[in-house]
């Protein structure tokens, strides 16, 4: 593990440095915007809000639903990276719940044929890596602007579904990812484990969650997205109406890369977990199988607050009735 902790301000500097952290502060409007929507009762939906994709009950499966738009600024700096992305994070959302990704739609928006192209480019790459078609969408030439924004249908069996807000005290906390990728060329923040592998090797870790899924080892997941690692497990817990407590000196780390710099990054294949103490050796068995590594980090409890431990310390990281990371869940009123 690679020290520094926010330029030696030990545990409280580096807290402050991730609740500050853009991929954290994003999310915090969910609650909001949630707030704003109307409910309208479906006796088909089992669950929305909070999840990495909506759950439709359809007969004998449920259906995933997700959609993910990529940020301007990196659709402006590389739009090759946006296309790819696009696809990326909404597989991962799919994955997360154990599901299997059935069909993409996108809306394409772009001012210039070399966009459109670097664009294409990007998602033609990534459908091959992830083996998911894109069926349709809408396209919007000589647009002011260049975006792109995916919706993805999945599948999941109803008995290997693996949702966000059943974690369980006492539970264990696993972080799994891959150590052996790289930083995206000007997006330090983006931990890519899929651009350089082959399909093969993305296909297997695809298969290796439906496994773990299929065998139900786990209670709670989510793929780590822009919150970073300890920004998606603060997701996962206020989902389950949950806290816990981290040990950030269980976490390995990249040669090279920093505590802080590794719980900021967007990770191409990475997920965290609860599960029954007895069932850590399993699914780390698993995943060994397929490059990945699983660090048992915490431990889930019913205090509805999020501790991080480091070199003796305990500091406090999120409180979820007092906003949390999306607010979804707080007993604060907007």
């Amino acid at each position: 593990m690679s020290d520094d902790y926010s330029s030696s301000g030990g545990l409280k500097g580096l807290i402050n440095e991730l609740k500050n952290y853009s991929g954290i502060t994003r999310k915090n409007p969910i609650g909001k915007f949630a707030a704003m929507i109307k409910r309208l009762e479906g006796k088909n939906i089992i669950s929305s809000f909070g999840e990495d994709c909506a759950v439709v009950d359809l007969d004998n499966e449920y259906i995933l639903l997700a959609a993910d738009g990529i940020m301007e600024s990196l659709t402006r700096k590389d739009p090759f990276w946006a296309g790819y992305c696009s696809v990326l994070a909404n597989v991962n959302d799919v994955l997360a719940m154990g599901g299997r990704p059935l069909a993409l739609v996108d809306v394409l928006s772009y001012r210039d044929e070399e966009v459109l192209r670097e664009i294409t480019k990007g998602i033609n790459l990534a459908l091959e890596r992830f083996s998911v078609p894109l069926v349709g969408g809408h396209l919007h030439p000589e647009s002011s602007y260049d975006s792109i924004e995916v919706a993805i249908l999945g599948a999941v069996g109803k008995n290997s579904i693996i949702r966000s807000d059943l974690a369980r005290s006492g539970d264990s906390i696993l972080a799994a990812y891959d150590l052996n990728g790289s930083p995206r060329e000007g997006f330090p923040c983006h931990w890519d484990t899929t651009l350089k592998r082959s399909n093969e090797v993305v296909r297997k870790r695809m298969r290796s969650i439906w496994e773990l899924a299929e065998k139900g080892l786990v209670s709670s997941g989510k793929d780590i997205s822009n919150p970073g690692l300890i920004g998606t497990l603060g997701m996962l817990l206020e989902s389950s109406g949950k806290g816990g407590v981290v040990d950030l000196e269980s976490l390995r780390t990249p040669q090279n890369l920093s505590l802080q710099h590794w719980l900021k990054v967007y990770h191409g294949f990475g997920f965290v977990f609860s599960c029954a103490e007895g069932d850590t050796p399993r699914v780390g068995e698993i995943f060994k199988k397929v490059g990945i590594e699983v660090d048992e980090i915490g431990r889930i409890d019913d205090s509805s607050t999020l501790d991080l431990c480091l070199k003796g310390e305990r500091k406090r990281m999120f409180n979820f009735k007092k906003g949390g990371v999306t607010g979804l869940f707080s007993e604060l009123k907007s």
